[in-house]
């Protein structure tokens, strides 16, 4: 069965899942947070977060190369997966035995509906609850914190690809006060470095992932770009919903740092 994140969780699953397997890296450590490690099954070999539990799970492959019957021998009750991050017919195979929740986040409002969904059907509610308050807590002081500040967001080299609209990475930049040059391309368009001579952002943020993108690289770009500022950015905690996302804490004094003049 695969059920949309868009579904009522509750009316799904008829009771507290107790061997879930995650597909989701970003999911995988925001259930160990909210205090499910004794549900935890197995993950993929891309779920890093957090050390060392994650390491006393079972990997069952990647997130794009689940080893399907691997998990269903294990007999899970629950799998967790994304509708970005996973494959379509990974999550048809898998849900022949198994529930499969897939969900689809592309805005920080997706995750909060997220966790109201978690809240007594996956986690326990006061659990959730904390974790509501404390992204709350943050959100008001990080709210439009840079505001007005042109950026093109950079996932990839050969070929230049950015964060464009409709992607969670989109809406982080927004909440924060970022304007995204990007923004009239969905998704994670293929752009050129004209295209960034051309637009001429404040700001050109390098991730860390998917590209692992180097100072190096920030250095090459910057003689092609000398009007735009060039940094390097953390990618987690502009594209992982999840417990990464209260990591903003602390970051944004180091964000400031590299903005330097913008901040």
């Amino acid at each position: 069965m695969i059920i949309s994140g868009q579904q009522n969780l509750q009316g799904s699953i008829t009771s507290v899942p107790q061997r879930i397997v995650s597909l989701v890296p970003s999911l995988t450590e925001l259930l160990f947070d909210l205090g499910c490690s004794k549900q935890m099954l197995a993950c993929t070999k891309f779920c890093i977060h957090p050390l060392p539990n994650v390491n006393t799970l079972h990997k069952i492959g990647g997130t794009k190369s689940p080893k399907v019957s691997k998990i269903l021998h294990m007999q899970p009750d629950l799998i967790i997966a994304n509708k970005e991050e996973n494959r379509h017919d990974d999550v048809v195979a898998l849900a022949s035995q198994v529930p499969v929740w897939v969900t689809d986040i592309n805005t920080i409002n997706d995750y909060v509906n997220m966790l109201h969904q978690w809240r007594g059907t996956i986690a326990k509610a006061n659990t959730v609850t904390l974790h509501l308050n404390r992204l709350q807590r943050l959100g008001h002081s990080l709210h439009k914190r840079y505001k007005d500040i042109r950026v093109a967001y950079i996932i990839w080299q050969k070929p230049w690809m950015a964060a464009g609209s409709s992607c969670f990475i989109s809406s982080v930049l927004a909440y924060l006060g970022f304007i995204n040059v990007f923004s009239d391309f969905q998704r994670y368009p293929e752009i050129s470095v004209s295209s960034l001579q051309e637009l001429k952002p404040d700001v050109i943020m390098l991730s860390s992932e998917p590209f692992p993108f180097k100072q190096s690289h920030a250095m090459q770009l910057q003689k092609l770009c000398p009007h735009s500022k060039i940094i390097l950015v953390n990618g987690e905690l502009f594209s992982w919903y999840g417990s990464r996302l209260l990591y903003w804490n602390h970051y944004h004094k180091e964000l400031e740092q590299l903005l330097g003049m913008f901040s």
